[in-house]
């Protein structure tokens, strides 16, 4: 930590990641440790979802012009399209705790967010500004 420096609070999410490539820029690995515990609240509704999706994306925004992380197209058709259709597929529908009615559920709360993320990702593309956290929570 000292000599790496700790996460940077002007970063709006994904502050691990940026932290993480100064980290192994430094020389170092991370380790996994079992008995670490992360607390994070759920989201209960589904403005919720959609405020962290719009917040998620332009966060990764901000990682790419301030530290490169996550350009080229192979990144955003893995971001946009694959990663989510994937978890959509592992984590619903192959879920056999839900039922039906909860998995489609599922699925279209899941296909909104991408939807969501894909129109913040076209407004920033246009030049659309505004502060992210006051208006997307």
């Amino acid at each position: 930590m000292e000599r790496v420096g700790p996460m940077k609070s002007e970063l709006m999410l994904n502050e691990e990641i940026e932290w993480g490539q100064r980290i192994r820029a430094a020389g170092y690995t991370c380790a996994y440790a079992a008995e670490a515990v992360v607390r994070h609240p759920a989201r209960a509704t589904i403005v919720q979802h959609c405020q962290r999706a719009m917040r998620h994306e332009f966060s990764w925004r901000q990682l790419r012009k301030t530290t490169g992380i996550g350009r080229g197209l192979q990144f955003w058709v893995g971001q946009h399209l694959f990663w989510p259709l994937r978890d959509a597929c592992r984590d619903i529908i192959c879920n056999r705790q839900l039922t039906a009615i909860q998995k489609t559920q599922a699925t279209a709360l899941a296909f909104l967010l991408m939807l969501l993320r894909l129109v913040a990702w076209f407004m920033m593309l246009v030049g659309v500004r505004y502060n992210v956290r006051k208006n997307w929570g």
